[in-house]
């Protein structure tokens, strides 16, 4: 069966709850899922203050070749990532052949506000990854990259809305943009991550057999259902408004 790999963000682990969602939604789909842990994060050795963007795109090429001879999968990779897991998603991908798809889940386009930073123990910044974008490795997401799906909360207070649109427009087509009104960084509210988890699945859903241009579609009459609902909801509030002003 095809696979995704979840990568996890800056100071998180492999048991991030948008992972476990996943993990118990894609195995009744026929899809597989396999989490890790970063060196330096959760059960994974390592020091934290020696992980770059360098060291984890070797951790995640080192998953994927130690993958492709699982037998019970077929050799069809997606990749997952939020945050900077995603940021590094993008890296790996574009070194990938042949590439597959990438979603992305509040991922930066470029980490050069981390050049001000000193370096912290997680889940902040470690040195080696400040001095790694200080010495302009790694500092930007590659363009190029296809089948990418952007998802981005707009109200993320930690990786701006326009890092969203600026990774969208990198990429090369098939790719698409998915903005979740009201969700933050965290995706704290269960609603915005079922949101999330389901275009996810839908992209990975291609390497099945369903070409992309035909998933963009699909996320678009999604999109206009999901906003003729809002629509109806807010036609049947201004109309109880209308009601409660004649009978006064």
């Amino acid at each position: 069966s095809p696979c995704g790999v979840a990568c996890h963000g800056m100071g998180a682990s492999k048991d991030s709850d948008k992972y476990l969602l996943l993990g118990d939604e894609r195995p009744a789909a026929g899809l597989a899922l396999a989490r890790f842990d970063f060196r330096g994060s959760g059960e994974s050795g390592g020091a934290y203050q020696g992980a770059t963007v360098a060291s984890r795109i070797a951790d995640l090429e080192a998953v994927l070749a130690h993958l492709r001879g699982h037998p019970h999968l077929d050799g069809r990779f997606g990749l997952l990532g939020s945050s900077l897991g995603g940021f590094v998603a993008l890296w790996v991908a574009s070194r990938q052949q042949p590439p597959g798809a990438v979603v992305t889940w509040n991922a930066p386009a470029n980490l050069l506000d981390l050049a001000a930073e000193q370096g912290s123990e997680a889940p902040g910044p470690s040195p080696a990854l400040i001095a790694e974008v200080r010495a302009g490795r790694h500092a930007e997401a590659p363009a190029g990259v296809r089948r990418v799906l952007v998802i981005q909360g707009d109200h993320d207070e930690v990786v701006p809305p326009a890092h969203g649109r600026a990774l969208f427009e990198r990429a090369r087509a098939a790719r698409e943009l998915c903005m979740i009104v009201g969700a933050d960084h965290r995706l704290s509210e269960p609603l915005h991550r079922l949101q999330d988890s389901h275009p996810a699945k839908t992209v990975f859903d291609a390497g099945r057999g369903v070409v992309p241009e035909e998933v963009l579609q699909f996320r678009r009459r999604e999109a206009e259902r999901l906003r003729d609902v809002v629509r109806g909801e807010v036609g049947a509030a201004r109309g109880q408004g209308r009601a409660r002003e004649r009978r006064r």
